[in-house]
């Protein structure tokens, strides 16, 4: 094996064993309700809805009894769920209310 061809080794094993801790720090984090309070009870992948578009990864918690969402993008799989994981460890996923989409936009 080349010195490049192990380089290119050596950066695919980093690669996958970031998308598994944080595949694994994800499921740790499910039904827990032991991260600041925060219950994950949810979490859905959406494919890319146009090609070279991004997944869309979909996080419902509840927080003290308050239903909320989180949303994070990227353009590769692995790296939708590792960066997920770790906005969420790192208190910078941006979360709101988790209403029904009908409820978001009815006319008042």
């Amino acid at each position: 094996m080349s010195t490049d061809n192990h380089r290119g080794a050596k950066a695919w094993d980093d690669y996958c064993a970031a998308i598994g801790r944080g595949v694994v720090g994800l499921g740790k984090l499910m039904g827990r309700g032991d991260f600041e309070g925060m219950d994950i009870k949810e979490l859905r992948i959406k494919p890319p809805a146009v090609e070279g578009g991004d997944y869309l990864v979909i996080v419902k918690a509840v927080v003290e009894g308050r239903a909320i969402v989180g949303f994070h993008g990227a353009g590769d799989f692995g790296d939708a769920l590792r960066g997920c994981y770790e906005r969420i460890n790192n208190n910078a996923m941006r979360w709101r209310e988790d209403k029904p989409y009908e409820a978001m936009h009815e006319k008042g």
